[in-house]
């Protein structure tokens, strides 16, 4: 049974991945370097750490500058662009709504900083709404390994059977099922070409997560 959802952020929560791929740009550019763009338009992938794009990222580029100044970048330049340029996916209100009215927990598991998942959080005055955050920077290894989603299911003190999982990434959607819980994917329009056979359900948009939806799952 269904006592909990874990929420992911990035192109789940918001269709925050072209406000990430400009702050990637800015970065690359402030380095004297010509961003790559991969087939979706973006300079990242989807569905990885900012610090594993960076591993890439660096060696296709030939920056020379460390790791973590490089996310410490990125990161100042995406928390600039938040304030202006982001805003909520369709149907993410009504079903938080929908899932206090059913009494069910609530948190959020990303790869974003904690400082940065606050900061999005306080820009959709949801702030009230997640009993618990979990960020990728805090487990030992991101999605698809399974940490996050145990920690969030640990300090929920539920199961992680009686877990459910909204993700939009194939990484996020094959960390869910390795923690044992049940997960329905929500492509987005850089995620659709994704492998989301592992997924327990597949759905359009979180406008089309209803109560009957997860009781399906």
């Amino acid at each position: 049974m269904i006592k909990a959802v874990i929420f992911d952020m990035d192109g789940l929560m918001v269709n925050s991945e072209p406000i990430q791929s400009k702050a990637f740009e800015f970065v690359i550019r402030q380095y004297g370097k010509i961003p790559i763009f991969n087939a979706n338009g973006m300079i990242q992938t989807v569905g990885i750490t900012a610090k594993d794009s960076w591993v890439r990222l660096k060696k296709a580029l030939g920056i020379e500058a460390d790791l973590d100044t490089l996310v410490r970048e990125k990161e100042e330049a995406y928390q600039k662009l938040i304030k202006t340029d982001l805003q909520p996916q369709e149907g993410l209100i009504p079903l938080v709504e929908l899932l206090k009215e059913k009494g069910l927990k609530r948190a959020i598991a990303s790869n974003a900083p904690l400082n940065t998942i606050i900061l999005v959080l306080e820009s959709l005055k949801l702030s009230q709404d997640f009993g618990v955050i979990v960020s990728g920077t805090t487990v030992p290894k991101g999605k698809p390994h399974p940490d996050i989603f145990l920690q969030a299911a640990k300090q929920l003190e539920v199961r992680p059977e009686d877990c459910l999982v909204l993700e939009d990434a194939e990484s996020g959607v094959e960390a869910g099922k390795r923690a044992g819980m049940k997960v329905i994917a929500v492509p987005n329009q850089y995620t659709r070409s994704h492998d989301f056979s592992k997924a327990d359900l597949i759905a359009n948009s979180l406008a089309d997560i209803k109560w009957s939806t997860i009781l399906k799952v």
